[in-house]
């Protein structure tokens, strides 16, 4: 689950579309339309790649940054897998871009 959130598209050979695709919206996770679009992101990849994990929150993190030119996304998603009895697990996700 790590490595879909944190692979963008075109990353992976031979699947060109694995992956949540996260770092171009660094500089737009701090609006709502940003939050909204990693959102449907991960949740798109989500059902694509790992059926078998259901997806619980999703919460932006605060995340304070000095340089206006290294944009930080940050977000906490928590889940379950059902069928490997795994209960409410919780990944933190940073990425960073460069301007």
């Amino acid at each position: 689950f790590r490595n879909l959130l944190l692979t963008n598209h075109g990353e992976r050979l031979l699947l060109a579309d694995f992956g949540c695709n996260l770092k171009p919206l660094a500089f737009e996770l701090q609006s709502e339309g940003g939050i909204t679009a990693a959102l449907r992101r991960v949740k798109i990849a989500t059902e694509k790649f790992m059926p078998f994990i259901n997806l619980l929150t999703f919460e932006p993190l605060k995340i304070e940054n000095t340089d206006s030119s290294i944009a930080k996304l940050g977000a906490r998603i928590t889940y379950s897998v059902p069928s490997a009895n795994i209960d409410e697990q919780a990944i933190e996700v940073v990425l960073y871009a460069v301007a």
